[in-house]
């Protein structure tokens, strides 16, 4: 199968991407590797949405409101996109204070798509649920059905890299098999109501090989997303030119999860 839209690529205009990470910089070897869609998903606390005191992401969020975000549809003004069709979304947050997302409607009608993470664990989880690893399980399920119970799910294109805990301090594979089947299940099946996609997030896979790839233990839950009718979308998480190759992944998990045509949702 070939995969030739990436969703998720953040620029210089998210905090924790480099500078070299431009427009242009991504357009230049898209073509290279295969893609004719680029979504740009910089991370966005809509400044509509109160950010709160709490000190963990207030200094990351603070900047990342929706006119920041927007500068990238400014930039591409000035950039030749050699033929490529440039997506402008957003990887939005999900707000455990209000258990909703931090989104507008406003903002979700000008976002071209929207990416929400249940596993930002390292900023939105209190670090006392990290042990017992159950807690830390429990909050992500928490959280996906809080996001998925949003009045504005209704923008949501996918769910970013979900269940995997971002900057987890421990083995964050642990915590898969502590949610159940049913639960997943349930999660999934919101999901595919909504038609809300699941993305499928190449950024671990950098330079492994196939059977590395195939042995990964997330395809599990994966496997059960498709089997309760969900699509999938892929990104590389690219914050820096060189990541923007995670993508060249996609192949070997399509294979793993024997994925066709229609189970990927093409934007």
């Amino acid at each position: 199968m070939k995969i030739t839209q990436d969703l998720h690529m953040h620029t210089h205009l998210s905090s924790c991407a480099k500078p070299e990470a431009t427009l242009e910089a991504y357009i230049r070897q898209a073509a290279e590797l295969g893609l004719d869609t680029l979504g740009i998903a910089d991370h966005l606390w809509d400044d509509k949405i109160p950010l709160g005191d709490e000190d963990y992401w207030r200094p990351f969020y603070s900047p990342q409101n929706l006119s920041h975000v927007l500068k990238a549809r400014e930039e591409i003004k000035s950039v030749d996109a050699k033929g490529l069709r440039i997506l402008f979304g957003a990887e939005a947050e999900y707000d455990p204070v209000r258990c909703d997302i931090a989104l507008s409607d406003e903002a979700g009608e000008i976002l071209d798509f929207v990416l929400i993470p249940n596993s930002h664990t390292h900023m939105m989880m209190p670090k006392s649920l990290y042990e017992p690893y159950q807690a830390h399980a429990d909050f992500m399920v928490k959280a996906t059905h809080e996001i998925l119970k949003s009045a504005r799910a209704k923008y949501i294109t996918a769910l970013a890299h979900p269940f995997d805990a971002v900057a987890c301090p421990y083995d964050k594979s642990l915590l898969y098999p502590l949610i159940s089947r049913s639960e997943y299940e349930d999660i999934f099946l919101e999901a595919k109501e909504k038609s809300i996609a699941i993305e499928i997030n190449t950024s671990p896979f950098l330079n492994k090989t196939d059977e590395e790839i195939k042995r990964n233990p997330k395809w599990q839950f994966f496997a059960i997303a498709k089997e309760c009718g969900c699509r999938f979308t892929f990104g590389s998480d690219c914050h820096h030119p060189a990541s923007q190759r995670n993508i060249l992944a996609a192949r070997a998990i399509a294979e793993v999860l024997s994925l066709t045509d229609n189970d990927i949702l093409v934007l």
